[in-house]
């Protein structure tokens, strides 16, 4: 039953009402793009989608995810969706505002040096939800190349709220090495709103002395801080969370052999809010 104050509008009428009313008070599409070009002028662009009407596993095509064909014989750069199943080929990544896209994008047919560019001001877009943080504030591009020539030597990535374009390898590194193709793809990115960092870098506000060892680890890593911390974590370079501890002693000891060979960030959470990161590399 109606209130007696609140007009009797017809059902049709009243429906139509609630359908624009919820579309003006649901958060606005946040689309941001990575656009490709190889050193012969190809080009290839990967999208990245928060909707509010997106799903998390499955193609959300009405919003542009859908199953792309991969020409090899041409430049092309190409991931994949979220599925419990399958992995499609995709260009065009659409997740919930909820979720943060740790994406591993894969190219073929391209002659380096590879220029990105990207929008940067779109990680501050006034749109964004306000929480958990506001804005943007993990970018990162992550890969072999990366991990040595980078705008973050502290984190061994590519920091995109930095910049807004990056060639790699840089035409002035004569190093073959950085010339192989497989030290840049495949290529892993980072959006995300973490709660964790600050606007600023909390590392060089507040530098301390962090020790790990054996780095290389095979099982047990032994830690070495100047004071305490709250929490714990360990990412891998695609930014995903393997393993969070509640740390409470200057000298710890964690066990890492659940976690499978390769690159990992540790980060460390005090009470005050400061986190610093180390780097450790996991073996057999």
């Amino acid at each position: 039953m109606f209130p007696s104050c609140m007009k009797k509008f017809p059902f049709a009428t009243l429906s139509l009402f609630l359908v624009i009313n919820l579309n003006l008070i649901a958060q606005p599409q946040w689309k941001f793009h990575l656009a490709y070009e190889d050193a012969t002028g190809a080009r290839d662009t990967i999208w990245f989608i928060w909707d509010t009407s997106a799903t998390f596993y499955g193609l959300d095509t009405a919003l542009g995810e859908k199953i792309v064909s991969i020409d090899t014989s041409t430049f092309n750069v190409w991931t994949s969706n979220h599925s419990s199943t399958t992995y499609d080929t995709i260009k065009t990544v659409v997740l919930p505002y909820t979720y943060s896209f740790g994406q591993k994008i894969r190219a073929c047919h391209f002659t380096l040096p590879i220029t990105i560019n990207w929008d940067s001001s779109l990680l501050h877009a006034s749109w964004l939800p306000t929480e958990p943080v506001g804005w943007v504030n993990r970018a990162r591009i992550m890969n072999d190349y990366f991990f040595w020539i980078n705008n973050d030597p502290l984190g061994n990535y590519f920091d995109m709220t930095l910049d807004h374009q990056v060639r790699a390898p840089d035409t002035n590194i004569t190093d073959p090495w950085f010339w192989n193709p497989q030290v840049h793809f495949p290529m892993n990115v980072l959006l995300m709103q973490d709660p964790t960092i600050g606007i600023q870098d909390i590392n060089s506000l507040h530098e301390i002395s962090i020790n790990l060892s054996p780095n290389p680890v095979t099982n047990t890593l032994y830690i070495n801080t100047e004071e305490t911390y709250k929490e714990t974590r360990i990412y891998d370079l695609r930014g995903e969370t393997c393993l969070i501890t509640s740390q409470n002693d200057k000298k710890t000891i964690l066990d890492v052999s659940i976690l499978l060979p390769g690159v990992y960030v540790i980060c460390f959470i005090s009470d005050k809010g400061y986190a610093h990161n180390k780097k450790f590399i996991k073996v057999n």
